[in-house]
């Protein structure tokens, strides 16, 4: 998980999953990787789409549509903040809830802790 910075300042501090805006002319996949790396500094392989969310006014910046992957990494890779995340770890699910997590990111969460 990273740990937002002023951008938007709703979500400062908070923890949110690593992600941002697919370049024009970029295939979603290769974002998330790019994405990961860029906020995180590890590489992911193997993205697979988890869900997607698109209520208007899900993000204060604009209206925008999330697409959430899983993807494999290494997990003994330390995370390095980088990019627009002031800080990068991996936190334990059971450790996130409404009041810590940005926007609707803990609706993902929840899908994770409670497999249909």
């Amino acid at each position: 998980m990273i740990k937002r910075g002023q951008n938007p300042p709703e979500w400062e501090n908070l923890w949110a999953f690593p992600g941002g805006f697919v370049d024009y002319g970029e295939d979603p996949i290769d974002a998330v990787i790019r994405e990961l790396v860029e906020e995180t500094g590890i590489v992911g392989r193997n993205p697979v789409l988890f869900g997607v969310l698109g209520s208007p006014g899900r993000d204060p910046r604009k209206h925008c549509v999330g697409l959430f992957y899983t993807v494999d990494v290494d997990m003994e890779t330390d995370p390095l903040a980088g990019d627009d995340a002031v800080h990068s770890e991996w936190v334990r699910i059971e450790d996130l809830n409404r009041k810590n997590v940005a926007g609707d990111h803990i609706e993902i969460i929840e899908r994770i802790r409670n497999p249909v």
